[in-house]
């Protein structure tokens, strides 16, 4: 086991680098793609999306709503998107290095992690120049962090266990995810949706965990304990089954690839 957790930090070490290796830039794109994005939200967003905020004192309001949530998805997106071909991707390594199945794709979310927290560290240096306020309420974000990881993880380890068998989810999957991030309120309010459709959100886990770091970084409230419960359930089961899966599936699904 100890060998094998080994290997995935290895994995995802060799994963950042071959990433920006083409680049001239090389790994200082780690620091300058989200800081792009998060100062072009920040300083252009601000003022075309302003009137959709404008019951909040706060000039970035929008920004800061809009930030805060499109960070996580990015993360929690990749990480599925990514996981969902894994074992196509990676065949050749599979069958030349003796390691877990499961345990084998724990790099990609431990890469998109760490892209997000970079992401968050930026995005909080940017709001201290703004001017924002922070509270108590932040010390739950490496909670979030984690749960929102494991989540990720499960979803993308179950998709990456069925897609040998089904070809379709590796091209299902970013149309699926697309479909999601416009039933989760990331660059709109809550309550922009009719009454009758809130339901949409209540049974979306990834309205959960968005919403749960909007709260805290726009709204300055706790997360939803329900929400941070029901995502853990979630969590659970998936990997059970994904557990399940592997035992009865593995030699299958390495003849396959």
């Amino acid at each position: 086991m100890k060998q094998q957790l080994g290997l995935v930090l290895l994995f995802a070490r060799q994963e950042l680098i071959d990433r920006y290796r083409d680049n001239l830039l090389g790994v200082a794109w780690l620091v300058l793609q989200p800081l792009i994005y998060i100062l072009i939200f920040t300083l252009i967003f601000s003022d075309i999306m302003k009137n959709r905020l404008a019951d909040f004192d706060q000039p970035y309001a929008y920004s800061i709503y809009l930030v805060s949530g499109l960070l996580a998805w990015m993360m929690v997106n990749n990480t599925i998107t990514r996981l969902s071909s894994i074992y196509q991707d990676k065949s050749t390594l599979i069958k030349k290095v003796p390691i877990s199945l499961s345990l084998m794709p724990l790099y990609i979310p431990l890469v998109e992690l760490v892209v997000y927290l970079i992401g968050m560290l930026l995005f909080a240096i940017v709001l201290i120049l703004i001017g924002y306020s922070f509270d108590y309420y932040w010390l739950w974000l490496p909670v979030l962090f984690l749960l929102n990881g494991i989540f990720a993880y499960a979803i993308g380890l179950f998709l990456a266990l069925l897609s040998p068998f089904i070809p379709d989810i590796r091209t299902a999957t970013p149309v699926l995810l697309q479909l999601f991030f416009w039933m989760t309120p990331i660059i709109y309010l809550p309550t922009l949706i009719p009454e009758s459709f809130q339901w949409l959100i209540a049974i979306n886990p990834f309205a959960w965990l968005v919403s749960n770091l909007q709260n805290i970084i726009f709204f300055h409230a706790s997360p939803k304990l329900s929400y941070l419960f029901l995502l853990i359930i979630v969590s659970g089961i998936l990997l059970g089954l994904c557990r399940w899966l592997q035992i009865r599936l593995e030699r299958d699904i390495r003849d396959l690839i």
